[in-house]
């Protein structure tokens, strides 16, 4: 059994047989691997759906409100080294309470590839870099990765405080997203 984990890359479940977690349900996969420099986390889903309607509900962030639970306020103009600025919902239960934050763009190649990063002061103690991939797997079928990568010296307490709500956050924002891109 094989899977591709952050930005595509394959890895094999029994190279990291302590420390992956992967829990599937019907189209989506939730992943969770460490290494001594930081954590890897996020959802894997094929959504029913070409490619470009994925990447068009994806980069349409003023219908957010409409459809993201997780973060349903992004303003930003895609451009590399731009910032982007968010309100992003860490709990479930607490639906209207958000938190503000701002990073900044580090990656968009069109109908592929969307990401930011953050950093605490240098960076040293703590960074992420937040992405979605999209691989078509065919006319009407998109496979989307949406990961997070938590890295510097304070990581573990990073994870502990906050990887359970964003990868809940993540795998509302894929049943969305497949719901939206489905009646779109």
């Amino acid at each position: 059994m094989t899977f591709v984990s952050l930005h595509g890359q394959i890895a094999h479940p029994s190279l990291y047989r302590r420390r992956i977690k992967l829990i599937m349900n019907a189209n989506l996969t939730k992943y969770s691997h460490s290494d001594k420099t930081g954590l890897s986390f996020g959802t894997q889903q094929t959504i029913n759906a070409s490619i470009n309607t994925v990447w068009d509900t994806l980069t349409n962030v003023n219908a957010y409100p409409e459809w993201n639970p997780f973060t349903p306020i992004v303003k930003t103009s895609f451009e590399i080294g731009s910032p982007i600025k968010f309100k992003v919902r860490l709990l479930r239960s607490l639906p209207n309470q958000h938190i503000s934050q701002m990073e900044t763009v580090s990656d968009f190649t069109p109908h592929s590839l969307m990401g930011w990063r953050s950093q605490q002061g240098d960076g040293s103690r703590f960074r992420t870099h937040r992405c979605f991939h999209l691989s078509a797997i065919d006319d009407s079928r998109t496979l989307v990765e949406n990961s997070m990568r938590y890295e510097g010296s304070l990581w573990r307490l990073f994870a502990l405080i906050s990887k359970h709500s964003v990868l809940n956050g993540f795998e509302d924002i894929s049943q969305a997203l497949a719901t939206r891109c489905a009646n779109a």
